[in-house]
């Protein structure tokens, strides 16, 4: 159970770093007239994953492996609807890379759920 908490700090310190990102972002003069309302979504989506650490914390301590693998899930769903904001706006994100490395944690965050539920 330490790996999978240490795997929702690095999710939490990610989501951290992407959400200063887009704050930065949105406080430079747009390139595009969409781009501050792609980025006011992912500050939401990057909020409600940092708002989601404490019932993964109580999911893991419960050995709640259905809630754990919801609230997981869910913070994979934000992180593919900010990346889905900017296609939608038809710009490019500024913030692909990050994005790409917290969907890469959260699911090894969900693989070691599912490997520790099935032992």
């Amino acid at each position: 159970m330490s790996i999978l908490k240490v795997e929702i700090d690095a999710i939490h310190n990610k989501t951290k770093e992407a959400l200063d990102k887009t704050y930065e972002l949105s406080m430079n003069l747009p390139t595009s007239r969409l781009l501050p309302l792609c980025l006011k979504s992912c500050i939401n989506n990057y909020n409600a994953i940092l708002e989601s650490k404490q019932r993964i914390l109580y999911a893991i301590s419960m050995g709640d492996a259905n809630e754990l693998s919801m609230e997981l899930s869910h913070n994979m769903e934000d992180v593919f609807a900010c990346e889905e904001e900017f296609n939608k706006a038809k710009i490019e994100s500024p913030i692909t890379e990050l994005n790409s490395l917290l969907v890469k944690i959260i699911t090894n965050s969900l693989t070691i759920d599912v490997n520790m539920t099935n032992v």
